[in-house]
């Protein structure tokens, strides 16, 4: 039954990676080691909260978070004509940039290729096909293709439109509608 619901979440909030139940349980699963271990039951609501507070303290200071961005690998620099004319119309020089074919950003994993979200036209969304990633000034921008996806809610899937025409979009990943 949940999965029916998917198509809908899916549109209003993006990729639901980061929405999933199982998380919730895995965070049960240290609670319910904590006690099994420490084998006190006397004011076991203090227990586990300075348990979980000096493992959040441990975790911070060892770094243990990942960096917003993860560059995973790189390209070199040699591109069709089409795609170093479009990254100069972007104003984009080639020789000031690092090109990148897989980028992780705030833990999600972007790769040639894919498909992000550029912006929603009522039931329609704006694709863009990830042509290459490239780091310019340390902001990482994406090159994409525009391609329009159209809602069929009979069957609550996306059809990819493709049109004859390519036309190229670059945006940097932090104004990304949803990562």
């Amino acid at each position: 039954h949940y999965l029916t619901h998917y198509p809908w979440l899916i549109l209003h909030f993006g990729p639901l990676i980061k929405v999933w139940t199982l998380r919730f349980e895995s965070k049960h699963q240290y609670f319910k080691r904590v006690v099994k271990h420490c084998g006190n039951f006397i004011n076991i609501t203090s227990t586990l909260a300075n348990s979980h507070q000096m493992l959040q303290a441990y975790q911070i200071e060892t770094n243990f978070f990942n960096p917003d961005v993860q560059c995973v690998s790189s390209y070199g620099s040699k591109f069709s004509a089409e795609v170093c004319s479009a990254l100069l119309s972007f104003n984009h020089d080639i020789s000031q940039c690092v090109f990148y074919k897989k980028i992780v950003f705030k833990g999600t994993e972007y790769a040639v290729g894919k498909y992000i979200v550029l912006e929603k036209l009522h039931d329609d969304l704006v694709l863009g096909n990830i042509v290459l990633f490239f780091a310019k000034n340390s902001v990482i921008s994406v090159l994409v293709t525009k391609h329009t996806a159209r809602l069929l809610p009979q069957y609550g899937i996306l059809e990819l439109e493709r049109s004859k025409s390519v036309e190229y979009e670059c945006t940097s990943l932090s104004s990304l509608h949803s990562f």
